[in-house]
């Protein structure tokens, strides 16, 4: 998933609707990557659409979340929802750029 410049509800709920569809098909253990690079603004009536977006991916049995965030203040919450929404033995690894991740992807 990428988000970028200015999110808001009508985005988000396309968002979660694309999410729900492609789920369907995912396999157990997969991998998420969130990135958040072009990110200016997201609005907060986003966040209960980006909740259930995460209720889904741990019902649908992710393993390991990859986030880009170049800047903490563009985490707008994905951390703290991470624990409402994820198992404790989900993996989070945030990185500040998408060539960081890509490597740690690849090691």
């Amino acid at each position: 998933m990428s988000f970028a410049q200015h999110v808001d509800t009508r985005q988000m709920k396309a968002c979660l609707a694309r999410v729900t569809h492609l789920l369907k098909d995912m396999e157990l253990g997969f991998l998420l990557i969130t990135d958040l690079s072009s990110l200016d603004l997201m609005d907060a009536d986003c966040l209960s659409d980006l909740g259930k977006m995460m209720d889904l991916c741990n019902e649908k049995g992710v393993k390991t979340i990859i986030r880009i965030i170049p800047d903490p203040h563009k985490d707008i919450g994905f951390t703290l929802l991470s624990h409402f929404h994820y198992k404790p033995e989900i993996e989070v690894i945030t990185y500040d750029n998408l060539a960081d991740a890509v490597h740690g992807i690849s090691t």
